[in-house]
């Protein structure tokens, strides 16, 4: 048994939890809930993803991927659609269930020119859908660029980069969400502590691993801000 897989962190969780060994299943489904609570703490290149999506003429509202975590970046070929929070984008077009409803209210959004129903520029995250704007007018292949949840574990053999590099800090917070769980009001106040100090942790060594990999490679214009660069190009103000 690895102590890394599945199987090895929920007995490792188990003993932590005194041996309730009719936790099994739970405490799998604590596992999977951390490794998702660790991927939202900080950005896993691993989990940057990809996916396409295909527009319907008329529809302005689509699904999120069903792993989408975070982070959406969305292109048309090679224009980047610009992200419009929904507050804003609600407060001009109203009734977000007919974005043409009011035909009294200015569209600032659209582009000079455009009509309501164009090639898209826009797009507003609903959290599990987005609305598109202005409507489509036609099929586009969107491609969607964004963080994805870490797969939950099928088998006890199952491991990922999470559990091999970060074992102690799934490890707790399966460990807390047992003891919140059994109402273990001293346990829970135990491994919540510890766990808070294996994220914070787990965050320093990812830092310390991107600083170490640009110690060995060379460095390019995005490594710089742009008073570096100036000063590298001797470029006067």
């Amino acid at each position: 048994m690895a102590y890394n897989d599945r199987s090895g962190i929920r007995s490792k969780v188990i003993e932590y939890l005194d041996g309730r060994t009719d936790l099994d299943s739970k405490v799998n489904s604590w596992i999977d809930d951390t490794r998702r609570d660790m991927a939202n703490t900080y950005d896993f290149s691993y989990l940057y993803v990809e996916a396409t999506c295909e527009t319907s003429a008329g529809t302005e509202r689509y699904a999120l991927p069903a792993d989408y975590l975070g982070h959406l970046n969305m292109f048309i070929g090679t224009k980047k659609l610009v992200r419009i929070a929904p507050g804003v984008f609600d407060s001009v077009h109203g009734d977000t269930s007919d974005l043409t409803s009011d035909s009294s209210v200015t569209p600032f959004l659209m582009t000079t020119g455009s009509l309501e129903q164009s090639e898209p520029d826009y797009y507003i995250d609903r959290g599990v859908e987005f609305d598109l704007w202005p409507i489509p007018d036609d099929t586009y292949t969107l491609l969607l660029r964004y963080y994805a949840q870490p797969q939950d574990f099928i088998y006890d053999y199952s491991y990922d980069y999470l559990t091999t590099f970060h074992t102690e800090c799934v490890i707790f917070g399966a460990a807390y969400r047992g003891a919140i769980y059994l109402e273990d009001d001293s346990k829970k106040g135990q491994y919540k502590e510890e766990y808070g100090k294996q994220l914070q942790l787990m965050v320093k060594r990812e830092k310390d691993r991107k600083t170490d990999d640009l110690g060995h490679r060379m460095r390019t214009p995005k490594d710089f801000n742009i008073n570096q660069l100036k000063r590298l190009m001797k470029v006067n103000n």
